[in-house]
């Protein structure tokens, strides 16, 4: 198997770089733990969006994120904790987040098997839209949605997942494919809303690996319906929250068990109306290239 340790070289030192240079600007810039991570978070999500450029084996690719695991480890379980290592653990809680990032960015890349528009959507929107709404989350949140021992949620905070999350989808799908207009619409605002209630019901950083894999599965069964069949899917999203809104009125939910019987339900219908169409649904493990 080609192992291509030029493009892995690549990417260590680009990190690597950026771990430093936050340091350096932490004091001067007053960055706080999460603004520290949400940096280097973004920055690894703009590095992998190289990948399908610089990288031709998905063999190469997960050779690249067992050494960045392991170099992780180092970071957090090694004095380096206490110097760069505070880029990506300054801040004191239980979350796996990094490892899942790794592992959805080789899961993608192996899934897409090349295609750019596949991959470049999922990265995107785990890069950028994450980091948007725990901005606007932290700094704009009236109201924490969780309960009990839920993660703290805000709905000013989704409401930001889910614009960036759409435009992450439409400008990709818009610009460098041959889809229609009206079809790239529906399937952008269907990708923003339900990756943003997956972002809602996420705990201990398991939306790193969530997110992508739900995003790519809603492109390769969505992306070969006609407008038809999306308006539907449409239709069955609104039904579905509607549905599911008054039924809390009946019965007191934690609002994150609301938007978690949501998302249920809405991938069960979804599975469902794709199944009943053979000739347009195309299984996550399947090759698919974007028309």
């Amino acid at each position: 198997m080609i192992v291509e340790w030029k493009s892995m070289l690549f990417v260590i030192v680009i990190l690597f770089i950026a771990l430093v240079i936050i340091k350096l600007i932490e004091k001067k810039a007053k960055l706080n733990g999460e603004m520290k991570r949400k940096l280097f978070h973004i920055t690894m999500g703009l590095t992998m969006l190289t990948f399908p450029y610089i990288f031709t084996s998905s063999f190469s690719v997960g050779i690249l994120g067992i050494i960045a695991i392991f170099i992780m480890y180092i970071l957090k379980n090694t004095k380096l904790k206490q110097t760069i290592g505070t880029v990506l653990y300054g801040v004191e809680r239980e979350s796996l987040g990094e490892i899942f990032f790794v592992i959805s960015v080789f899961l993608i890349f192996y899934l897409s098997k090349g295609d750019k528009i596949l991959f470049s959507i999922p990265i995107l929107i785990l890069t950028f839209a994450d980091s948007a709404a725990a901005l606007i989350g932290k700094n704009y949140a009236k109201k924490n949605l969780a309960e009990l021992n839920e993660d703290a949620k805000s709905i000013e905070g989704s409401f930001m997942f889910f614009i960036v999350a759409f435009i992450m989808s439409l400008v990709p799908i818009l610009l460098f494919t041959n889809v229609g207009r009206e079809e790239t619409l529906i399937i952008s605002t269907i990708i923003g809303f339900n990756v943003a209630m997956i972002e809602m019901i996420s705990h201990t950083g398991n939306d790193n690996l969530l997110i992508p894999l739900t995003t790519y599965a809603f492109l390769v069964t969505h992306i070969p319906l006609g407008v038809e069949q999306l308006r539907i899917n449409l239709a069955i999203l609104g039904a579905i929250f509607i549905l599911v809104t008054i039924a809390n009125r009946v019965k007191a939910w934690s609002k994150l068990a609301l938007v978690e019987t949501l998302v249920t339900r809405v991938f069960n219908c979804n599975f469902i109306w794709n199944i009943c169409n053979l000739t347009t649904i195309n299984f996550i493990f399947n090759s698919y290239e974007i028309p």
